[in-house]
């Protein structure tokens, strides 16, 4: 065995201790090593996670993290619906500007990035909506998303940065299972599983710059899962009803 298999390098995961950064480390368990970075302080799960706290804000620290590391899984954000110069920009903004830029300072191979479904929600209810269709956000915090994806398209074709968007649905904590979300509903283990499949793809889906919408099973009538199950070979165990 070389010793690149024998340590491999970390997958940096950024806000690990909000509700889907819980849910993958708790579904990946020691799968991979991986460097948290948080704002608040972690407990690491075991001998493979490595702890570093800092804000995303901090375009040095961010770097140092992302030192020596095969891919950044990013999280860390302002999740929901916020004042937008108070909350949003910093943290969906700026700090997702660090992020692209630690990645390629730091020379990343992989960035998975976490937008989100409610990129295409603006749709009629019921439309079967496909990643191709034109984006029809629903709010402030989906457009600071958008500008995500369009910043991995920019890295990707400027700097080569292999960069997979994952549009997720409502995902609830691992501790506080909702599963009344209808065709939005991503259990954290789906969510787990499908993150996986980013990471590890070999070669990267779409030629390095793919965008992919996430849904359990009983989304799949009105969001098109079928190119994500396909392209990072992950099936959807859960439903909102499991």
């Amino acid at each position: 065995m070389s010793a690149d298999a024998q340590h491999p390098a970390p997958i940096l995961v950024t806000g690990p201790g909000g509700r889907v950064g819980t849910g993958l480390r708790r579904y990946w368990g020691d799968r991979y090593p991986v460097r948290l970075f948080d704002l608040q302080p972690l407990r690491p799960l075991g001998a493979h996670e490595e702890v570093l706290q800092g804000s995303i804000g901090d375009p040095a620290a961010f770097s140092a993290a992302a030192r020596g590391c095969r891919a950044i899984v990013h999280l860390a954000a302002t999740a929901d619906e916020a004042d937008f110069l108070e909350h949003l920009v910093p943290d969906n903004v700026i700090g997702l500007y660090n992020a692209f830029e630690a990645a390629r300072l730091q020379g990343v191979r992989r960035f998975v990035f976490a937008s989100t479904v409610q990129i295409l929600l603006g749709y009629p209810k019921g439309t079967f909506v496909r990643d191709t269709d034109p984006i029809r956000p629903v709010s402030r915090y989906a457009c600071t998303k958008v500008l995500g994806e369009a910043l991995g398209r920019y890295y990707h074709d400027r700097h080569g940065l292999e960069v997979v968007c994952l549009r997720l649905g409502a995902v609830p904590h691992p501790d506080r299972d909702d599963p009344q979300r209808g065709g939005i509903y991503l259990s954290p283990r789906d969510c787990a599983g499908f993150t996986a499949g980013a990471v590890d793809a070999d070669p990267a889906p779409e030629d390095g710059y793919a965008v992919l919408s996430l849904v359990s099973r009983g989304g799949a009538g009105i969001r098109d899962t079928k190119r994500a199950t396909r392209l990072l070979g992950y099936e959807p165990q859960d439903g909102p009803d499991a």
